[in-house]
C-alpha cells in the first residue's frame, strides 16, 4: 500500500508539472502577440474544461483511458473556441498554438503512469509538430497559408497515437477490431486530413484533374514497357 501509495503521489506531482511545462510553451510562443494575463486566463479555462470533460467522458459515459484522453481534448477545444469567440481571437492560430503544449502535458502525464508506448508517441509528436511550425509556410501545397495546419497535424499525430498503440492492453467494447477511443482516433486522422484540404487553398476539380492525367501518363508508360 505504501509503495502505490508513493507512486500515486509520483505520478500526481509529475501530472501536474507536465500541466506547467505545456502552459509554459503555450505561453512562451504566445505572448508576443497577446497580453500574457489573457493568455494565463486562457490556460487557466483550457485546464478546467479538459478536466471536466475528461472526468465526465470518464466516469459516466465509458471507463476507459483512450475515451478520457478524448475527453480531455474535447474539453480543451471547447474552452478554446468559446474563449476566441468572445475575445475576438483567431482560433485556428491558438490550435497552432495550444497543440504542442497538449503533446507536451501528454507526455508527461504518461511517462508519469507508465504508459511508455503513449509517452514516446507523444513525445515524437512534439518534436514533429514544433518543426512542422518553422516550416509549413514554406510548402507549396498548402497554397492558402491559413493557420491551423500545425494544430490539425497536431490533433492528426494525437489521433494515430490512440489508433496505434494507446489501447492495445485495456478491456474493452471494440467494434471491427478496433476499441472506441481508436474509432475515434480514426474519425479525428480522416476530419484533419479532410480540412486540412479545404482550408489549404485547393481546387478540388483541379487536384482531380492532375491526378487523372497523372494516372493516364503512368497507363501509357506501362504499356509501353
Amino acid at each position: 500500500m505504501d509503495k502505490l501509495a508513493s507512486l500515486t503521489i509520483v505520478q500526481s506531482i509529475s501530472s501536474v508539472a507536465g500541466v506547467f511545462a505545456g502552459g509554459f510553451w503555450v505561453w512562451k510562443r504566445m505572448r508576443a502577440e497577446y497580453e500574457s494575463e489573457k493568455i494565463l486566463s486562457l490556460l487557466a479555462r483550457v485546464i478546467v474544461g479538459a478536466i471536466v470533460f475528461g472526468g465526465v467522458s470518464y466516469f459516466v459515459i465509458y471507463r476507459n483511458l483512450g475515451v478520457w484522453v478524448w475527453g480531455t481534448v474535447a474539453g480543451a477545444g471547447v474552452a478554446v473556441y468559446w474563449w476566441c469567440v468572445n475575445s475576438e481571437w483567431d482560433t485556428w492560430e491558438w490550435l497552432d498554438g495550444l497543440t504542442a503544449g497538449g503533446l507536451v502535458v501528454g507526455t508527461v502525464v504518461a511517462l508519469a503512469g507508465l504508459k511508455w508506448q503513449q509517452a514516446v508517441g507523444y513525445g515524437v509528436g512534439v518534436g514533429v509538430v514544433a518543426v512542422l511550425a518553422g516550416v509549413h509556410r514554406r510548402w507549396r501545397w498548402y497554397v492558402s497559408g491559413k493557420p491551423g495546419l500545425v494544430g490539425l497535424i497536431g490533433l492528426m499525430w494525437l489521433g494515430l497515437v490512440q489508433l496505434l498503440v494507446a489501447n492495445r492492453n485495456n478491456d474493452g467494447l471494440y467494434w471491427g477490431g478496433f476499441e472506441l477511443s481508436q474509432w475515434i482516433g480514426l474519425w479525428v486522422v480522416v476530419a484533419c486530413t479532410v480540412v486540412i484540404y479545404l482550408r489549404g487553398g485547393r481546387r478540388v476539380t483541379q487536384d482531380a484533374y492532375n491526378l487523372w492525367q497523372k494516372t493516364k501518363i503512368i497507363k501509357k508508360r506501362s504499356h509501353r514497357e
